[in-house]
């Protein structure tokens, strides 16, 4: 993970950006991870998020992030069912269930797909920290939805 090329800026940007994804839709708790299990312990649904910044016009982390929750937001889980008709689960109908079960995806024209459930969307905003340059007081300005040129400006940013 973590594109970026060979520009080393480019490499720390996107470190960045896949840091405040983990830490925003995984560790923050938003997606449900229960809803993901198709069948405890065997089946799981896997999700891949990729962002790809075009670019660069100030407050990256800020799109990446408003991006992927909008990807997560529109993606649909297709309906899946796993076993037979012969109430051993493994789909062959002769009741003793030693056979392997059977798993079948279905089509989103048969049945409509879930949504993906989501406990939270989660928004990120990010101000550019910029300090008093006389050093007469330890005051600090703050700027939400810095550009490019005042990223490059500012002492510090918070998202």
């Amino acid at each position: 993970g973590g594109g970026g090329g060979d520009n080393p800026h480019q490499k720390l940007k996107a470190n960045k950006i896949l840091r405040l994804l983990e830490r925003t839709l995984l560790i923050g708790g938003s997606i449900d991870a229960e809803a993901l299990c198709v069948k405890s312990g065997e089946w799981v649904w896997r999700l891949h998020v990729e962002v790809s910044l075009l670019d660069d016009g100030g407050n990256a982390v800020d799109a990446c992030a408003l991006a992927a929750v909008a990807a997560l937001r529109h993606f649909r889980l297709p309906e899946v069912r796993i076993g037979g008709g012969d109430g051993d689960g493994n789909g062959n109908g002769d009741g003793n269930g030693d056979a392997p079960e059977t798993t079948t995806i279905i089509h989103s024209d048969d049945r409509e797909p879930s949504p993906l459930p989501l406990h939270h969307t989660p928004l990120t905003s990010t101000f550019a920290l910029f300090s008093d340059e006389s050093g007469e007081s330890v005051a600090v300005s703050s700027l939400l939805d810095p550009s490019d040129r005042e990223e490059l400006a500012c002492n510090g940013l918070l998202t």
